[in-house]
């Protein structure tokens, strides 16, 4: 395959304090981590020093950290913009904290994107996809420890990690990955009777699931712990008009941990699709966690 792709992850692992926060507690953590904005970047730039072959790590210039109310359930700590380099490929790093009130868990986010696209049989492929989770666990490993450090300070107790959640879309400029995907407006189509009755089907999603994800078998069957949904997004395309596309996700559950693999036919300049849908599907699910 040599279409061009935008590979976006987002990746969250779960905080769940013993006693749970008040909207109150929860706004008040939120404002203390925020305070201390730029020695957490500080130790995330350090973290992601350690990185092999990823260089020029920097904060975007004129960004500060900042907190916002997300729903009915979090104040999100936005961490500003890092910029980093792998060989020649510029990656956007954000980090935040959603300090979560009620019953949720409190989630450390980080999300990973290429700001120009790459294609699939370019040598540094493989190695990219390797980073963007090196990228992750470093820097959700930071964020945890921040939040930690400050609950602790703050009541006298440790919350627990309860689990992770990565979500991992490809926005893929191949027409005929968008041409099967526009069959999904059919909302009672299901992945497995695709596959089923179109032998091109199944070798096209076959070819992308494995050379993307590395996933080397579809499992189209589906159980409480593997399912397959289509979000629908609309994005601008490279002349500005609105577009909407269907995005498959492949949904799998193990142990403490879910992943989302998201493939969309992207034909925006700058990878709109995976962004915004990757995000809708990160808020999705993690509502109820």
């Amino acid at each position: 395959m040599k279409d061009k792709v935008y590979p976006v992850l987002r990746k969250a692992t779960f905080s769940y304090p013993a006693n749970g926060l008040s909207k109150v507690q929860a706004r008040n953590l939120s404002s203390n981590i925020c305070k201390n904005w730029k020695e957490n970047c500080k130790g995330l730039i350090e973290s992601l020093s350690e990185i092999s072959n990823l260089t020029n790590i920097k904060l975007v210039d004129n960004q500060f950290g900042r907190v916002e109310e997300e729903g009915f359930t979090a104040f999100v700590v936005d961490h500003p913009l890092i910029i980093a380099e792998y060989k020649n490929h510029k990656i956007s790093i954000r980090n935040s904290i959603a300090v979560c009130y009620q019953e949720s868990s409190t989630k450390i986010w980080t999300r990973s994107s290429l700001i120009d696209g790459i294609e699939i049989n370019n040598k540094d492929f493989k190695e990219l996809n390797k980073i963007y989770d090196l990228i992750a666990n470093q820097c959700c490993n930071v964020g945890e420890k921040v939040f930690v450090k400050s609950y602790e300070n703050k009541f006298k107790d440790t919350p627990s990690r309860i689990g992770n959640f990565t979500v991992f879309t490809f926005g893929i400029s191949n027409s005929n990955i968008g041409k099967y995907l526009d069959l999904f407006d059919d909302i009672d189509l299901k992945f497995k009777e695709l596959i089923t009755n179109d032998k091109a089907a199944k070798n096209l999603f076959k070819t992308s699931y494995n050379e993307l994800f590395g996933l080397k078998k579809l499992q189209p069957e589906e159980t409480d712990n593997n399912y397959w949904l289509t979000d629908s997004t609309s994005f601008k395309d490279e002349e500005g008009s609105i577009e909407e596309s269907n995005v498959l996700y492949n949904i799998r559950i193990e142990k403490n941990k879910i992943f989302a693999f998201g493939l969309g036919h992207d034909t925006s300049s700058d990878g709109a699709l995976a962004n915004i849908s990757s995000l809708r599907i990160a808020r999705y699910y993690a509502k109820e966690i």
